[in-house]
């Protein structure tokens, strides 16, 4: 189906927004019924399987990890931890169209970190894209007593700690295996949610939240593999702006099962995000090259 690399990496990267963006719906429907603490437990153990056979048949354990990169492997997973609970704590009480508006200003946090903190160059072009960025995150969040409330918040502190996650990863050597990555942030979220679900009293579980949580397991995974893939396969000029398709597919999904749609002024927030988002990617592919 898909002939050259480009095509293929375009192919992965839209399987993988498809599939995050499908994980993450079943999530929520899974936290209507069950405490956020045995939900990650429970969605945890199949996707650390999951991951430890991958990285078992990849040969992933044979990489021998330095020290110091294993520290820093561990800040990720930790940057990991607080990046998924925030986002899930807000998933809970937010449409999820309207908070995976508010993640896609990512690459424009990502870019204004890696200016303050790592004292990288950017140009007039991609600061007034962050600006014209941010300006659409308030119109999404709308800061004020009507549109404005604590999950909104918290989703913001998910930004960050995704954006602490990138930075992190930056540092990490180029050939350390993707699943040891991957199987380290799942097993860390796993290990301290089945800690912190210690201090809960776990609920039954009906049948429709155990669906929930398998599909959402599976997707996860697949959603994982398919971003690998897509930067393996592809230049980031030709996947980064694809990444913008999961807020179609939360739109959609947020609408058909929760009834949720953003308003028109939610929706013209977003679409400076991404178009932003979007110019912001490409300047930083053009410049690399």
């Amino acid at each position: 189906m898909f002939r050259t690399l480009r095509q293929r990496s375009i192919g992965f990267m839209l399987v993988a927004m498809f599939s995050f963006a499908l994980s993450d719906t079943f999530m929520k429907m899974a936290l209507e019924s069950l405490p956020l603490p045995q939900a990650l437990v429970m969605r945890g153990i199949p996707a650390c399987l999951f991951m430890l056979s991958i990285a078992a048949i990849d040969g992933s354990f044979r990489y021998r990890l330095q020290p110091a990169h294993g520290r820093l492997l561990a800040l990720r997973s930790l940057m990991e931890v607080m990046a998924t609970l925030s986002f899930l704590t807000a998933m809970q009480h937010m449409p999820i169209g309207n908070l995976t508006a508010v993640l896609q200003s990512v690459p424009l946090v990502a870019t204004f970190a890696a200016a303050l903190i790592l004292r990288e160059t950017v140009g007039w072009r991609r600061a007034l894209a962050v600006s014209v960025g941010f300006i659409g995150v308030l119109i999404v969040i709308r800061p004020g007593p009507s549109g404005f409330d604590h999950y909104t918040l918290i989703g913001l502190v998910s930004v960050v700690f995704v954006v602490a996650r990138d930075l992190v990863t930056r540092r990490l050597p180029r050939d350390i295996p993707a699943p040891l990555v991957a199987l380290g942030a799942a097993g860390m979220v796993t290990t301290l949610a089945g800690i912190w679900s210690l201090t809960i009293v776990w609920q039954p579980v009906p049948l429709q939240a155990v669906a929930g949580i398998a599909v959402s397991a599976v997707f996860m995974s697949l959603a994982f593999l398919s971003l690998v893939n897509a930067l393996k396969a592809g230049d980031v000029s030709a996947t980064a702006p694809l990444r913008y398709a999961q807020l179609l597919w939360a739109l959609l999904f947020g609408w058909l099962l929760f009834g949720d749609f953003p308003d028109l002024i939610t929706l013209g927030g977003a679409a400076l995000i991404v178009a932003s988002g979007i110019f912001t990617l490409l300047r930083e592919a053009r410049l690399s090259r």
